[in-house]
């Protein structure tokens, strides 16, 4: 369905549910699905059988999905939505509602708009008609394939009603983005165009949902070149657009430009004034002009001015609701481009306003209408407007008065301000209220005063900053009325002379692009070298701070207000902190091409951390039997790795082993005895820890991130390296094999009898491994088998892109490695890479290799680092 699909008011108590239409074959809205005061209808699994994707494209408030007042409804049971492209979930006063509390909301949703207010009606009894409270429990056949939620009490199955839950799919997110979901036929991945899931796997014919568009039955990543997008899903012919004004009533008309379909020109074009179907290159500057004439009280509203040069009539602003989740820039990015308000200008009651930088280029108000027959612009009633218009503005009111009443952040002296701007000091006389002096900034600290703002270069590191400022003379007021200091900060993509603590603002701290550091009155007040003025110091150092990452600051003062109050303002510094140890890169291919290459892709790790400059590629062949010898050694990992990698879209055997604290993810250990109870190991070796017990699986579970909650894991197993054959300090934490066994002085009788157990038994192992490889028996078992591994050597970086090795072997022009002979008793060879993928050369037939792959920082830079984390596979070449 293109377009929104609204269900209300359907209030006849003849009604049954039978009566309600059945839309077996919607797969998709558009739009907005609104379900309101209807009666009789206890499911919705009934009306939308198919229902897979909520596309947001319009939107209720900033809601996609709102199910609202329906007495009746007792679940939702919308069991095949998979995605909500944009806008949030409203559920709400629905007293007999159970099964949505548990839903995971934010799996389904992609957008940028995102609320959820999912309520308890049940539960706190809201309307007539109360049921005593949900359980919202269900029984299905196999609960992995379920997705599941935590909670204040536990863990909870997501279910739609007491039969059906919400299905976890591995592939519906991959790295945080959508994904293509799975396939019906046998649960694998669906073609990378599909969303939303498909019946087979691997075709693109056979999606239910596109990423990008439709086209004959297809998804595909883009139109071809004589075709056009149409509402960003499909691709129609230049008739198909031109007849579609007719098909959706002629209220809009529809242009082909630029290989879109739409009702507004692209950029740089405008509507060709002798064909309104069509649209022409700009003589200068676009101006596109759109009707006036609204009031704008929803971001949904608002978003439909986003390209918008002129507003023919007049523009009315009240965002009351539904700005705690919407970013202060989004609000510039849907105002920024208005010039013209061919009519009034009305901003009330919008209390995340703190300034009117958003409307940064308005330049005339006609005032060809007025509002309350007086006034071409009115602000009013903004209890955080704090400043006006950007200073560089230069905005023209051809008619009509100003009216400036009850902004109580609002200063006098910036209505003042822009009074003189537009040649209007005249009117501000004490007998018209309508700029009145009382009822503008009575909440306000209105004297500022400025200071200077330093970074403390000595104490930046990855991931906090210093600040030093003077500290505020307080001898000539009240002390007490002093608080302390706001420190505010934001990333940044370079060092703006020119950036404006003004710009992106919202009074909302979970959206405005600042963030917020409170520091006390005389908490770190010190003098340099023991003598001169008082300086104050903080430390910023938290979640937000990234490592090499640039940040601007300032800082100001926090005063109670009252007579002679002023604030204080500091300079925007810069600061960018330190390199640290980059993610490890995300392995996406391995493969054997023949019986001598072997093709490795990767992408760049998620987080850099600093400049990467090349990628050391390490790779060894495996001895059989060496690498089964230690079947003993111990591995451990908890159920909640699993999900993890689900998450990370990291696909089976692609896993990394972490060297670095991760609770959620995999526990290595390198000791070993018979019973797999080891003691802790490797104290030098960052990131181990005990097994943990099986019955505290659940309590990891719980405290994994609703966002990267997936069940239906891929296994992973995790390798440990054989310190005895391949003694890598880094990994092995400056042991070998015979330092991690006890003394005969140190052990019990017991210890005594468990070690000749773990010998013995190492020992038929070997044996027997050794009948199977010298009879050319040998065959490894790989399924969920838990053993030691023979593991490279810590390739050393060689910048200069030679190889590592004890006799080393040129590297070919081509990038092989000549005579690769011996895979028993080798070393590994690397090769440093500057692309993102490279070919393995040279290698013997048949032959499991073992392939590691290291990010490394520009070693020129101070403090670089490589990788403690490596992508690694295991490849085998194809046989003769």
């Amino acid at each position: 369905m293109e377009g929104s699909m609204v269900m209300s008011l359907i209030q006849n108590s003849n009604v049954t549910e039978a009566d309600f239409p059945v839309f077996h074959h919607l797969r998709e809205i558009t739009g907005s699905l609104l379900i309101f005061h209807v009666r009789k209808l206890s499911t919705l699994s009934r009306v939308f059988p198919s229902l897979r994707i909520i596309g947001g494209q319009n939107l209720i408030q900033h809601f996609s999905l709102i199910i609202y007042q329906n007495e009746d409804l007792t679940d939702i049971g919308l069991s095949k939505l998979r995605l909500i492209r944009n806008g949030g979930v409203r559920v709400a006063e629905n007293n007999k509602m159970c099964y949505s509390r548990y839903i995971d909301w934010k799996h389904l949703m992609a957008g940028p708009l995102n609320d959820i207010l999912v309520d308890d009606a049940v539960e706190i009894g809201v309307g007539e008609g109360k049921i005593l409270s949900c359980t919202d429990d269900c029984e299905v056949e196999d609960e992995s394939k379920c997705r599941r939620v935590s909670h204040s009490r536990g863990e909870q199955l997501s279910c739609w009603n007491k039969n059906t839950c919400q299905e976890d799919c591995p592939y519906d997110r991959i790295n945080g983005s959508v994904g293509p979901g799975c396939a019906d036929s046998n649960g694998a991945k669906c073609h990378e165009q599909c969303v939303a899931g498909c019946t087979v796997p691997d075709d693109d014919k056979a999606c239910y949902g596109c990423l990008h568009y439709n086209h004959d039955g297809a998804c595909v990543e883009k139109c071809p070149a004589h075709l056009f997008t149409y509402l960003n899903r499909r691709c129609i012919t230049e008739a198909e657009c031109d007849a579609m004004s007719a098909l959706r009533g002629g209220k809009d008309v529809y242009k082909p430009a630029n290989g879109v379909c739409a009702t507004l020109c692209p950029e740089g074009l405008e509507e060709d004034p002798t064909n309104k179907k069509r649209c022409r290159k700009c003589a200068g500057e676009c101006v596109r002009k759109c009707p006036g004439n609204i009031t704008v009280d929803t971001m949904s509203k608002a978003m439909q001015l986003k390209h918008c040069s002129i507003i023919e009539g007049y523009l009315e602003v009240e965002m009351r609701v539904g700005m705690s989740t919407v970013a202060a820039s989004q609000l510039t990015d849907v105002f920024g481009k208005i010039t013209t308000i061919d009519g009034y200008f009305v901003v009330r009651l919008s209390p995340s306003f703190v300034n009117l930088h958003m409307f940064r280029s308005l330049t005339r108000i006609t005032g060809r209408s007025l509002y309350r027959d007086k006034y071409a612009m009115s602000i009013f009633e903004n209890s955080n407007l704090q400043k006006l218009f950007p200073p560089e503005n230069r905005l023209v009111i051809n008619t009509g008065s100003v009216q400036f009443q009850n902004n109580r952040m609002l200063c006098y002296f910036r209505i003042k301000e822009l009074m003189a701007k537009l040649g209007r000091e005249h009117e501000m006389s004490e007998e018209d209220q309508s700029l009145s002096y009382y009822s503008n900034g009575d909440k306000a600290i209105c004297e500022e005063s400025s200071f200077n703002l330093t970074v403390v270069d000595s104490a930046v590191s990855q991931t906090a900053f210093t600040l030093r400022w003077p500290a505020l003379n307080t001898s000539d007021i009240d002390h007490r009325k002093f608080l302390g200091y706001d420190i505010l900060y934001k990333e940044v993509a370079w060092e703006d002379p020119n950036l404006s603590i003004d710009d992106d603002r919202s009074s909302c701290q979970d959206t405005d692009s600042w963030y917020y550091h409170f520091e006390g009155v005389n908490d770190n007040i010190e003098r340099i070298n023991g003598t001169g003025p008082e300086y104050v110091t903080a430390m910023i150092g938290n979640s937000h701070i990234k490592p090499h990452t640039l940040y601007a600051a300032y800082v100001t003062t926090k005063m109670v207000r009252h007579q002679g109050a002023r604030n204080a303002v500091s300079n925007i510094a810069f600061v960018r902190t330190r390199f640290a140890v980059p993610d490890p890169p995300r392995l996406t291919k391995a493969e054997a091409l023949g019986t001598e290459e072997i093709l490795l892709e990767w992408d760049p790790p998620l987080q850099p951390n600093g400049d990467i400059s090349h990628y050391v590629v390490s790779w060894r062949a495996m001895d059989d039997l060496h690498m089964n010898q230690h079947m003993g050694a111990a591995v451990c990992y908890d159920d909640s790795s699993r999900s993890l990698d689900l998450s990370l879209g990291i696909a089976e055997g692609l896993r990394e082993p972490s060297t670095t604290p991760a609770p959620k993810a995999v526990s290595m250990l390198l000791g070993e005895n018979s019973e797999g109870q080891n003691s802790d190991t490797c104290p030098r070796h960052e990131g181990c820890c005990k097994c943990a017990p099986k019955v505290v699986s659940s309590e990891l579970d719980e405290s994994i991130e609703s966002q990267t909650e997936f069940e239906n894991a891929v296994h992973n197993v995790v390798f440990i390296q054989n310190c005895a054959h391949s003694h890598d300090p880094l990994r092995c934490g400056g042991h070998d094999d015979e330092e991690e066994r006890p003394s005969t002085e140190d052990v019990t009788d017991s210890d005594r009898g468990q070690e000749r157990v773990r010998r013995n038994r190492l020992r038929r192992t070997i044996r027997h491994r050794k009948r199977q490889y010298t009879s050319g028996k040998h065959r490894i078992q790989l399924a969920r088998q838990r053993r030691a591994i023979t593991a490279t050597a810590q390739p050393k970086d060689d910048v200069n892109g030679s190889l590592t090795k004890k006799d080393p072997q040129p590297l070919k022009k081509n990038g092989s490695v000549a005579n690769l002979s011996q895979p028993v008793k080798n070393d590994a060879i690397t090769a440093n890479v500057t692309a993102t993928s490279y070919v393995i050369r040279g290698l013997k037939h048949y032959t499991r290799y073992f392939i590691q792959i290291t990010v490394c920082q520009d070693p020129t830079a101070p403090e670089t680092h490589c990788s403690t984390r490596r992508a690694w596979q295991y490849v085998r070449t194809k046989p003769i």
